[in-house]
């Protein structure tokens, strides 16, 4: 049903159709219009109405059916039709048509349509009468076409009429011819509607008739050419058979009309060729037709022709009579060929007639016979001037496009041209009855063609082989099925055996007449190669042979002498070769004994091809050029590949024959096979081509290789007993090849269901199970190595066993047990090289096959390697059968019950491919196979003796140190595995022994180096030891073999000494174990020592913390042997290499992780001395890098005894260990070596040079320990790392840990600082300063906390001495001796200053004036440090400004912490110690010169930052904030806090007020500044001895600025005189109230104001008079104090 839209756009075209009609009706007609009305209203109002009538129906869905209903739709067209316009004509039969294609109109519109082309068909006009015959076979197409006579007439005489008039133009007659033929295929397709048979017979009579030159009775037509109507029958023959053979009146026309009306006109037409007639030549096409028609009917119609064929057949071949023109003949011939082509046509003639011997008539003979006789015709009838005849029949193969039909007319039909022709087609049908009958024997399709004669036409053979049994029935079919008929095998052998022989003879001479074009060669091969096909299939034996044996004569030949490689091939050999291979591929199943001759010639071919590959080096190999002709040799190595895949083809193709066939074709390929053997004394090179074309038919019939094996082994065993060596390691090669490719097959046969391998198509399937071909397979390689007692036949053997294992041991079954057989046998022959392949097979059984053999097998594959292991004649093999034995002993404990590897169902996915994953034993196999391992073991241990001592005498170290390997491994991963029993005979009777054999010939060896010693016999030969220069001495030797020892005892200790410890002499074993390692690790053997250290650290990091498993005996044991090891490293003249004084670093540090988990605070102490004895001794004689360590850096030992810091570091709870390690590190900050150094460049001591060390560290400090002069470490980088690890570790200690190491820590800091003044530039004073800032801020609040008396005093000293060493430089001294842990740091320091004594009611406080003048009258200290500051200054005497400011900084941050932090701890310190704290800071005011001068920028500061502190903590008591009551801060003990701070307070007071006192009577004394000289000029005086006056400046503005706590004052008014305390009580009492801050200080040192207005400074004199006025204001008398001075 048409859509709304095409609907639509229907009804618009049609619209515009009669738009256009109307348009047309009212033109006028050319030229004659002008005189005369052509104008037509009719047709004009006919089509308005018909376009009203259109467009009322334009929106309507279903129009073309509303369409079909308006009777106005067809009165316009009807009138146009009538008129005798062309124009309007055609244009009412356009519209008509397109009504009728789009089902717009109805049965009175076809009737309608009918008229119109009666009325049209009478115009001449071109265009009216094409579109008549469109329009007629448009209403047959269309759904309204007519079915009764009346109405089919007119049709089929409108156009028959169109067909046969004359004087059309060509364009009209060609449409006209279609439009029959289309015409009367829509009447046979509508043959059973209404009366249309009826007009078929009538029309099919009628045209009969006029082909017989008669006259038609009902059709409407003039007489057509003869040639038209045959063409037209023999079109309708060929489209419709069906018709005619269903339709009883067609029937006759068939069987008797078209026969009787062929055969006369055949007759007339050959019979006016005889007569060389014009007739012949004019009526030529009438010939083809007629030649068509018979064609069509024998081919199509032969069963409804009977009897009437075998005449029409032999009137055909009449035509190919000698006295028939050529012309006659080619067309003759050609229908023939076609006849010749058509299988189902020949077997049924050959049923009919041929077989037939009472029918007289042999049409198939005949016809195939013809072609024979017309080629001996052509060939007999060549003018001398003709080209040969193959020359001629290939270029007029190569010149047809498709057939040869030549015309007459044309140069094709010249004498020569046509037999040339004549002989090419002749050759064709020789070639297409030969396919024909291929095709019919195989049962192929009739249309079958076998190919070009090459490899790919034998493929597509084999291909097609398994649908044989449907062609064959195809084929039956072809054949008569009347009762009684023969078989088709019959027919068609009848047929072959009559005509193969004349054929044979023709091919034979055509391909015997010299070089022949590829299209001719092919041709003829095509013939042979089928005849030969269908004769093997239709079991033709001497046709075959015969066939077959002209086939391989014409494969084997060579060519020519003019040849430039006469054994090559020629384009003849190469055809006939690839003609062959096609032919065996077509006839493999059926050739039985015939494969003979074939295989004969297909060896010859292998021969030639491996040749010229060995020849021309695998390129490309040459060959003939299919163009030339001649037979020349040029590259064409595509060919020989093309035929060596065919070859290869056809072998792989025996899969799809029967047993039988294979069979036989093994046996033929035998007897070939044995003619290329060379014999015993034969110098040839073996070429077993056969052989391995052999192989090749065995690995493609795995399925039934069982039935072909004793064929193939008895030809091998054959081989073996005949041939020279070299062939029979080929005849091995070929038999493990069919081995290894039959075992690729099993697991296909195993993974299939049932068990069975998917056979091949058309196969029959495998005989017998996988495990009995395995078994048979490898049995036959165990038989050949059995019977064979050439050597190198028996490493082919093994070496064909090696691959089978590699590809296939996998999938092994039932075959192990011949294996093992095989390769047990090996060793018994004592060939190295047999033996290294059969030990190869051994490893890789035991090693990557192991987890699918199962317990029994892997017991045999054991002992099998066992005999491996005992042999002597490869080195190697011995080696690695250690090795192997490991490896399946791991295994086996993976394999074990409740072992990852072992539980069944319990495996992850990652365990499930692992080696053992397969592996599942019982505990008795486990047992039974360790059993056997360890037994292997100890006798490769045991080679050269009876038991484990034995080693000694072993002269190969390798095969000991392999065995000590695998044997610690074993036991080590089987352990859980063993019993009791089994681990003391272990232990005791093979481990422990070895271990102490190893270290004693370790030790009693000899150190000579030796030359190459010979291991044995490797291969044939002497196998000689050549080792690195480590290993080249027998103690060397034996030192690798305890490492090993060692490593093993380590691990098996580690993993098993739960067990182990409760053995019955578990405790002697640990005793020895530790005496081995104490001895290793003291001695200087390196490799030795880090072994026993490792195993120790090992040891103790595993079990060191487990009390339940290292008793404490055992803990004190290895703790000692720790200490041994340290004491031997940490010896003056100590031997330990570098390497091992490390470790042993690092082992101290497993041992304090140890006693920390135990709690063993004894053995933490001991490892604290052993790492300070190791920083202090990082040196041995061997260790020649350390002076550069020394001058550059720091020694690796130090390096590792810092980094081992954080690991042995107190936790919070170890208080008493937090104490010994702070003084640990504090008893390493001594600056001997500094200070020794600095002495010795000052006065110019030149010293030794340490025999190790060398010139860099000359300077070092030498000390004496035990007699012995040894160098001091303790450098400046060493001391700087030790100085950061003490501020990072005291922070964090326990308060009452900071206290108790508080004044070792702040006297070994004082040491450090005082380095100040002997090496300015050391950075180490700095370092200690900053330290002592941070450390002694973060003691004194854990000290007081700590209340205990004596740990105040030690600290309060070592506290002052400090201060006084780095601030003041008193008691600055060269230490001769290093601080020990025995005598501590009591004398880091120098001298104490005695405390000053005074008396309290003094103001002039003559004790502290003494005490200021100390410094200046020592005289020889301050020589030696002026010298030594002096030597600093010469090295940089011009310091600059900002490494000055730096270091007064530090000074002062030094200060800080003394007036901030210590006198803020007043109250907790005894009053002698706080006075001299405040001296310290009083002395700073008026330090030496030597001591001033080494801050020549910065030293004034400091005088005033001291006089300002006085200030600051005599200020501080009341002053509220930082210094209010009740300060002093969290160290103040409780009740302390306010009146705590009051002694700092006076005594800072006392101190400042007796400084101010002396400063103004120095000032008054030299009267000017800079004028006098004496001891105030000394103290104050610059280079010129003057006073400083911005020194007394700032006395002066810091007596003004001090406002003091009336209980200060109090306190020192308690001891002054009567009026001076009743003047100060006045002043209060005038006050009103007591005062919270008062100057009552200005009054005590009232008298030195007073003279000092003698002062002729006027600065000077202008502050003392403001500093008088605030006296004054002080007692209430009124002065106005100056701004300044406030």
């Amino acid at each position: 049903m048409n859509s709304p839209s095409s609907s639509t756009s229907f009804v618009a075209a049609l619209e515009a159709e009669y738009r256009q009609l109307s348009t047309e009706a009212r033109k006028t007609e050319g030229f004659a219009g002008l005189f005369t009305s052509t104008d037509h209203p009719e047709i004009k109002e006919a089509a308005e109405k018909a376009l009203l009538r259109i467009r009322s129906l334009a929106d309507v869905p279903d129009a073309n059916t509303q369409l079909a209903q308006c009777r106005e739709l067809f009165r316009p067209l009807q009138l146009a039709a009538d008129t005798r316009s062309p124009r309007l004509a055609g244009q009412a039969l356009a519209t008509a048509q397109k009504l009728l294609a789009n089902s717009a109109a109805s049965a009175e519109g076809a009737e309608a349509v009918l008229g119109m082309l009666t009325s049209a068909a009478r115009l001449s006009d071109e265009r009216v009468q094409l579109k008549c015959l469109q329009t007629a076979l448009t209403l047959l197409q269309s759904p309204l076409h007519p079915i009764t006579s009346a109405a089919l007439g007119p049709l089929l005489g409108v156009c028959f009429g169109f067909l046969a008039a004359k004087g059309f133009k060509s364009t009209v007659t060609t449409t006209a011819a279609a439009t029959v033929r289309q015409a009367l295929a829509l009447l046979l397709s509508y043959i059973r509607e209404g009366e249309v048979e009826g007009v078929v017979v009538r029309v099919m009579s009628d045209l009969c008739s006029i082909a017989a030159g008669g006259e038609p009775v009902w059709l409407q037509t003039p007489s057509l050419l003869r040639t038209q109507v045959l063409e037209l029958l023999d079109f309708v023959l060929a489209t419709s058979p069906t018709c005619f053979m269903d339709i009883l009146g067609l029937q006759p026309i068939v069987a008797q009309t078209m026969p009787d009306l062929l055969r006369p006109q055949l007759q007339d037409h050959l019979d006016a060729g005889v007569a060389a007639s014009a007739f012949a030549t004019a009526h030529f096409p009438t010939l083809r037709a007629a030649l068509r028609c018979v064609r069509t009917l024998l081919g199509t119609f032969h069963c409804q022709l009977g009897a009437g064929a075998g005449p029409l057949v032999q009137s055909l071949l009449s035509g190919l009579q000698a006295g028939q023109p050529n012309f006659q003949r080619v067309a003759v011939l050609h229908a023939v060929v076609l006849l010749l082509g058509d299988g189902p046509l020949l077997a049924w003639l050959g049923a009919k007639y041929d077989h037939d011997k009472a029918s007289r008539s042999e049409p198939v003979r005949s016809l195939a016979e013809a072609c024979l006789l017309v080629l001996e015709s052509v060939e007999k009838g060549r003018d001398a001037e003709d080209d040969p005849l193959p020359a001629a029949m290939a270029r007029a193969l190569l010149g047809r496009p498709g057939s040869l039909e030549p015309d007459p007319g044309t140069g094709a039909a010249t004498a020569a041209g046509q037999r040339a022709a004549l002989a090419a087609l002749a050759l064709e049908g020789m070639s297409a009855f030969a396919v024909t009958l291929e095709g019919l024997a195989g049962g192929l399709p009739a249309g079958w063609d076998s190919g070009e004669g090459d490899a790919a036409a034998g493929d597509a053979a084999a291909t097609t082989l398994p649908n044989a049994a449907a062609s064959d029935a195809a084929v039956h079919d072809t054949a008569t099925t009347e009762p009684g008929a023969p078989s088709a095998d019959d027919v068609l052998r009848t047929l072959l055996d009559s005509t193969w022989k004349p054929m044979l003879d023709t091919l034979r001479r055509l391909l015997s007449a010299g070089p022949l074009a590829p299209p001719l060669l092919q041709e003829l091969l095509k013939a042979h190669q089928s005849f030969a096909i269908a004769a093997g299939l239709l079991q033709c034996v001497p046709a075959r042979d015969a066939f077959l044996t002209a086939l391989c004569d014409l494969a084997l030949a060579e060519a020519g002498p003019a040849s430039a490689d006469p054994g090559g091939f020629t384009a003849l050999g190469l055809a006939a070769t690839r003609a062959l291979l096609a032919t065996a591929h077509r006839l493999s199943r059926v050739l039985g004994p015939g494969w003979g001759a074939v295989l004969s010639t297909l060896a010859a071919l292998d021969r030639r091809l491996a040749a010229r590959r060995r020849r021309d080096g695998g390129g490309a190999a040459p060959g003939p050029d299919p163009a030339a002709g001649d037979g020349r040799l040029v590259s064409q190595g595509a060919d020989l590949e093309a035929l060596a895949a065919a070859l290869a083809a056809l072998y792989a193709s025996s899969a799809c024959m029967e047993r039988g066939a294979v069979l036989a074709l093994v046996t033929a390929l035998r007897e070939v096979s044995l003619t290329e053997v060379p014999g015993p004394g034969s110098l040839a090179q073996p070429r077993l081509l056969a052989l391995g074309r052999m192989t090749d038919v065995l690995l493609a019939n795995t399925q039934r290789l069982q039935d072909l094996w004793a064929v193939f082994l008895s030809h091998v065993l054959e081989v073996l007993a005949a041939a020279q060596p070299s062939a029979r390691v080929v005849v091995v090669e070929a038999l493990g090849r069919v081995v290894s490719g039959a075992l690729a097959r099993i697991p296909a046969a195993a993974a299939a269901p049932g068990g069975e391998a998917p056979a091949a198509a058309g196969a029959p399937p495998a005989p017998g199970p996988p495990s009995g071909l395995e078994h048979m397979l490898l049995v036959s390689l165990e038989s050949v190595y059995g019977g064979e007692r050439e050597p190198e036949v028996r490493r082919a053997v093994l070496r064909v066993l090696l691959s089978t294992l590699q590809r296939h041991g996998e999938r092994l079954g039932g075959g192990w047990g011949a294996v093992f057989r095989l390769l047990a046998a090996v060793p018994e022959a004592r060939d190295a090289a047999a033996t290294d392949l059969g030990f190869q097979a051994v490893q890789l059984v035991a090693g990557d096959f192991a987890a699918g053999l199962g317990a029994a097998r892997l017991r045999r594959c054991l002992e099998v390697a066992a005999v491996y292991g005992a042999q002597q004649e490869d080195v190697n093999v011995s080696l690695t059968t250690i090795s192997l034995l490991w490896n399946v002993a791991d295994l086996v404990g993976r394999a074990a019950p409740g072992s990852e590897g072992g539980a069944p169902g319990g495996g992850t996915e990652e365990e499930a491919v692992s080696p053992g994953a397969g592996l599942r034993l019982t505990q008795e196999e486990g047992d039974v196979i360790l059993e056997l391992i360890f037994s292997a073991l100890q006798a490769s241990l045991v080679e050269m003796g009876r038991d484990v001592l034995g080693l000694a005498s072993d002269p190969r170290p390798e095969v000991r140190n392999s065995g000590l390997r695998t044997l610690f491994a074993v036991v080590m991963s089987q352990g859980g595995r063993l019993s009791r029993a089994r681990w003391e005979a272990c232990l005791w009777d093979m481990l422990f022994p070895l271990l102490r054999h190893a270290f004693h010939m370790s030790v009693t060896s000899s150190r000579e180096e030796s030359g190459p010693a010979a291991l044995g016999r490797s291969r044939g030969e002497t196998v000689h030891l050549v080792v690195h220069h480590s290993h080249n001495s027998e103690a060397k030797q034996w030192d690798e073999t305890v490492v090993l020892a060692l490593g093993g005892m380590g691990r098996l200790l580690r993993a098993h000494l739960t067990l182990i410890v409760t053995l019955d002499q578990g405790e002697a074993g640990w005793e020895e174990m530790m005496v081995v390692i104490e001895s290793c690790m003291a001695g200087a053997r390196k490799r030795v020592a880090l072994a026993a250290v490792g195993v120790l650290g090992s040891l103790l990091a595993a079990h060191g913390g487990r009390r339940d498993v290292l008793g404490e005996a055992a803990w004190a044991r290895a703790v000692r042997a720790v200490e041994v090891g340290v004491e031997a490293a940490a010896n003056p003249t100590c031997r330990v290499p570098l390497a091992v004084r490390l470790e042993l670093v690092g082992l101290a540090g497993a041992a304090r992780g140890a006693a920390r988990a135990r709690g063993d605070a004894g053995a933490s102490l001991a490892v604290h001395r052993w790492l300070e004895r190791c920083a202090r001794h990082p040196w041995s004689d061997d260790d020649a890098s350390n002076g550069g360590a020394a001058a550059y850096g720091l020694p690796p030992v130090q390096k590792a005894v810092l980094a081992a810091l954080p690991a042995i570091a107190p936790q919070p709870d170890e208080e008493e260990l937090w104490i010994d390690f702070l003084a640990t590190l504090a008893r390493l900050l001594h600056p001997g070596q500094i200070l020794e150094a600095a002495r010795s460049a000052a006065g110019g001591e030149q010293r030794p040079e340490h025999p190790v060390v060398g010139r860099q560290v000359s300077a070092a400090r030498l000390l004496t320990e035990g007699g012995v002069e040894v160098q001091s470490a303790l450098s400046s980088s060493f001391l700087l790392q030790v100085l950061e690890a003490l501020v990072r570790y005291y922070t964090p200690a326990p308060s009452g840990v900071r206290a108790a190491t508080l004044a070792a820590t702040v006297g070994c800091l004082g040491a450090c600082m005082a380095v100040r003044h002997t090496v300015y530039d050391e950075a180490l004073w700095r370092a200690a300063a900053k330290a002592f800032t941070s450390i002694v801020p973060q003691g004194l609040p854990a000290l007081v906390a700590a209340n205990d008396p004596k740990l105040e005093a030690r600290a309060w000293a070592a506290l002052a001495d400090a201060l006084e060493l780095f601030l003041l430089g008193r008691g600055v001294e060269f230490p001769t001796t290093e601080p020990t842990p025995e005598n501590g740091a009591a004398h880091a320091g120098g001298a104490g200053m005695e405390a000053a004594t005074r008396d309290p009611g003094s103001i002039q406080m003559t004790s502290v004036t003494s005490d200021m003048h100390q410094a200046s009258n020592q005289d020889a200290a301050q020589q030696q440090a002026s010298a030594a500051t002096a030597a600093v200054q010469s090295d940089d005497p011009d310091a600059t400004a900002a490494s000055a400011a730096s270091d007064s900084e530090l000074e002062a941050a030094v200060l800080d912490t003394l007036t901030d932090a210590i006198l803020a701890s007043a109250p907790s310190m005894p009053p002698p110690t706080l006075d001299r704290f405040v001296a310290i800071v009083d002395g700073g005011v008026c330090r030496p010169p030597w001591l001033a001068r080494q801050l020549p920028h910065a030293g004034l500061g400091f005088s005033q930052a001291c006089l300002r502190k006085l200030y600051v903590v005599a200020a501080r008591y009341g002053a509220g904030g930082d210094g209010s009551r009740g300060g002093g801060g969290d160290g103040l003990r409780n009740g302390e806090g306010e009146e705590g701070q009051l002694p700092a307070a006076v005594a800072a007071l006392r101190a400042l007020l007796a400084r101010c006192d002396h400063m103004v009577q120095a000032a008054v004394d030299a009267k000017t500044l800079g004028a006098g000289e004496g001891a105030a000029g000394a103290r104050y005086g610059g280079p010129s001895g003057q006073p400083r006056l911005d020194e007394v400046l700032c006395m002066l503005e810091v007596l003004a600025s001090l406002t003091l706590d009336p209980a200060v004052a109090d306190a020192l008014l308690d001891g002054a005189d009567g009026q001076l305390r009743q003047l100060v009580g006045v002043a209060r009492g005038c006050a009103g109230r007591r005062r919270e801050r008062e100057r009552t200080h200005l009054l005590l040192i009232y008298p030195a104001l007073v003279q000092a207005v003698a002062l002729q400074e006027p600065r000077l004199r202008e502050m003392v008079r403001d500093v008088l006025q605030l006296a004054g204001a002080e007692l209430g008398l009124g002065v106005a104090a100056s701004p300044r001075a406030e």
